[in-house]
């Protein structure tokens, strides 16, 4: 499932805020990427610019040293 706010956010940063405000009123709050893949196509957005990511997270820690 992916954030509708995710996806207005980013069109409006591209500056295409008629197509963000067609999302807005048609597109429930959370929608499937699958079942939208047309849209999202269309839009030029991928299902990874949905990815919610947060800054906040520690970063990974370093994997074994090979010996």
């Amino acid at each position: 499932m992916a954030r509708k706010q995710k996806l207005i956010d980013i069109l409006r940063s591209r500056g295409q805020a008629e197509r963000a405000d067609w999302v807005q009123r048609d597109l429930p709050d959370e929608f499937e990427t699958g079942r939208h893949k047309g849209l999202l196509d269309m839009l030029g957005i991928t299902p990874d610019d949905l990815l919610e990511r947060s800054d906040s997270l520690p970063p990974d820690p370093p994997g074994p040293e090979a010996g």
